[in-house]
């Protein structure tokens, strides 16, 4: 098993592999820009571009014993919140809740503007 993850993604819309490694005990380090970033709070976090902090924290994990325990038992426990039954199971609420209000939409702009008074905005072209 390896003794750390590093996840140096400029832009990542959501990290599978972070929960994979939280999963099987193995401390992450993902960049701040990562989509998973917003979700994980027992990982570290880099700037994708500063490479130096990035080297630190890895050295720093690698290191120090204490940190890498801290890391593995923690992210183990956040990663378990994670369900794709969960995931799954509220999707499945929103889709029925747009079939049961028998709401039909012809343009994806109907779907996602449905709840506002004046679409387009002024001054916004292209819309339709």
């Amino acid at each position: 098993m390896a003794d750390l993850y590093v996840m140096p993604s400029v832009s990542e819309p959501f990290g599978i592999a972070p929960l994979e490694a939280l999963s099987h005990n193995v401390p992450v380090i993902i960049s701040k820009q990562s989509g998973v970033a917003e979700v994980l709070r027992h990982a570290l976090k880099v700037d994708f571009w500063d490479i130096r902090q990035m080297a630190d924290k890895i050295i720093a994990v690698l290191t120090r014993p204490v940190l890498g325990r801290l890391l593995r038992q923690n992210g183990a426990s956040e990663v378990r919140k994670f369900s794709w039954t969960d995931t799954g199971r509220s999707c499945l609420e929103i889709y029925r809740s747009v079939v049961s209000r028998g709401l039909e939409f012809s343009r994806p702009r109907d779907f996602f503007c449905r709840d506002f008074d004046a679409v387009p905005a002024a001054g916004v072209t292209g819309v339709n």
